[in-house]
């Protein structure tokens, strides 16, 4: 069964909803179709870079442009280009409660270039 028709709603539903209940937000702070995520290596492939909040929640970091992910993130950090809609199959391989918007990343959080 494809997410988009389980009977659970999913993130993208969710989103959804939540733009048609707010247009003038909406309007204001627009999701692109498309996420620039940064991602690591690990023995099973890459995988997306999902960080703990201080809250103790689990936030998917996520880029509205590849020069915002290369400022935070370093320009020798490794990304993958993601569309809204897949953000589904993230979630489903690594359980995330939100996705951070062009976090910025605090000092001794990077090095080389990249997240660590």
């Amino acid at each position: 069964m494809h997410p988009a028709q389980s009977k659970q709603p999913g993130l993208l539903a969710s989103l959804e909803r939540a733009a048609q209940r707010d247009r003038a937000s909406a309007a204001r702070y627009p999701i692109p179709p498309v996420l620039y995520v940064p991602v690591r290596e690990s023995a099973a492939g890459r995988i997306a870079e999902v960080r703990p909040t201080r809250e103790g929640r689990r936030a998917l970091l996520a880029y509205s442009a590849l020069d915002r992910l290369l400022v935070h993130c370093g320009d020798a950090q490794p990304w993958v280009l993601v569309r809204l809609a897949d953000l589904e199959v993230i979630m489903a391989e690594q359980p995330f409660d939100l996705v951070a918007f062009d976090p910025e990343i605090p000092v001794g959080f990077s090095e080389n270039g990249r997240l660590v």
